[in-house]
């Protein structure tokens, strides 16, 4: 039960974040940028990064990174509770050589965020059905507090 209602305020959290707060420095309207991701995302989910793998692509031409990310819980999408699911990143360290594109999200093990999701269901992709994040670093939140009685802060990645 308290489980929930941590889920539960952690996206009342966010919802006030983005429903109430105005225009800061000319940036784009966060009201219209959270309900942008809303509508493209498939899945938006709270839980924590377990492992990376980075990997080459089919071609050769580009590093990538699979996280396995565990599910806790579902604020839109077909994703369950408890799911594993892997989130394909840009980037990644292969034999020596690293790659990474400047607006992908960063992720520490163990580190728990709200990810706004979308899956690749191109029968063609080698990415065919792992997530990707819809508007990389802007659709990643970390969220901070460490025990299920502590507080939890929702933070911007």
């Amino acid at each position: 039960m308290l489980n929930r209602i941590n889920y539960l305020a952690i996206l009342i959290m966010m919802l006030i974040l983005f429903l109430f707060s105005s225009n800061v420095y000319g940036q784009e309207d966060i009201k219209a940028k959270m309900l942008k991701f809303i509508s493209i995302s498939t899945d938006i989910v709270y839980g924590k990064a377990l492992f990376f793998e980075s990997k080459y692509s089919k071609s050769g031409n580009s590093i990538f990174t699979d996280l396995t990310f565990e599910v806790n819980a579902v604020f839109k999408g077909a994703v369950k509770e408890n799911d594993r699911i892997t989130v394909r990143l840009p980037g990644g360290t292969v034999n020596g050589l690293t790659t990474f594109a400047v607006h992908a999200p960063s992720f520490k093990l163990e580190e728990e965020a709200v990810l706004f999701l979308k899956e690749i269901k191109d029968s063609r992709s080698e990415h065919l059905g792992k997530y990707f994040i819809v508007k990389m670093s802007e659709s990643k939140y970390n969220v901070y507090g460490a025990g299920p009685a502590e507080k939890k802060y929702v933070v911007a990645d």
